[in-house]
């Protein structure tokens, strides 16, 4: 008999599920829900839609942690030369500048971990350690000639720093949907529809359903084969049952 075969979705990615259920909804729309007979059922499936389009939007426009990343990596680049700079300057051919690099090499020792801490712990070791060298080591910053990299560094400190709160007041006025429970949401409404055409198919026969029930079960197939593409598996798993849903 002619059925929307059963379609289990753990295995698609957000991007192949989200796809596939444009695909069916461009399908009823050619159909018509009136037709099909799920105008209710299509009404709660197209709002759970939308809101897995607004939550799989908020996942691609979400570029602040890649760009707290790039900053992050910036400042360490910094930190990094200024360390280089210091230590070269403990094998200095002048005695005082020696001395002095001896002297803040000791400070930068004590901090060696630094660029492994969480972005918030590292911004305030940063803060902490140019307020140390130029409160007690003012003398000796200015013996290694090292002013402009504190203030160097310390600007690149705040422009990230500046970032990470624009992230969280943007995060305050974002979506508050989650993929993985809209996703949920989505699957549960077109179930419903494919049980209810399926049903209706006992009912009231064939003809009117078979070029949308064959349409969406090419569909399945179709999503399958790209799972198992990309698993390098066979399609024959559990991300199918060709039996109807019930």
């Amino acid at each position: 008999m002619l059925e929307i075969n059963y379609f289990s979705f753990k295995k698609l990615n957000n991007a192949e599920h989200y796809q596939f259920h444009t695909d069916v909804r461009n399908l009823i729309t050619k159909a018509t829900p009136v037709t099909l007979g799920i105008e209710s059922q299509y009404a709660t499936y197209t709002v759970y839609y939308t809101d897995e389009d607004e939550a799989l939007n908020l996942i691609r426009k979400n570029t602040f942690y890649q760009k707290l990343v790039e900053a992050n990596q910036v400042r360490h680049s910094t930190s990094k030369g200024l360390n280089f700079f210091i230590k070269s300057s403990c094998f200095h051919f002048t005695p005082a500048i020696k001395q002095a690099g001896l002297r803040v090499q000791i400070v930068f020792d004590q901090n060696k971990t630094l660029t492994t801490k969480s972005f918030n712990q590292e911004t305030a070791s940063i803060n902490n350690l140019i307020s140390r060298l130029n409160r007690d080591f003012a003398a000796d910053v200015v013996t290694l000639g090292i002013t402009d990299w504190l203030t160097h560094l310390q600007a690149e400190n705040t422009a990230f720093d500046t970032l990470m709160s624009s992230r969280h007041s943007e995060d305050t006025n974002k979506t508050q949907l989650r993929m993985s429970q809209v996703r949920l949401d989505t699957d549960a409404a077109y179930h419903q529809i494919t049980k209810r055409i399926n049903a209706q198919i006992v009912l009231n026969g064939e003809a009117t359903y078979k070029a949308f029930v064959d349409g969406v079960n090419n569909l399945i197939e179709f999503y399958l084969n790209n799972v198992a593409i990309r698993l390098g598996k066979n399609t024959k798993d559990d991300t199918t049952d060709t039996t109807s849903s019930k």
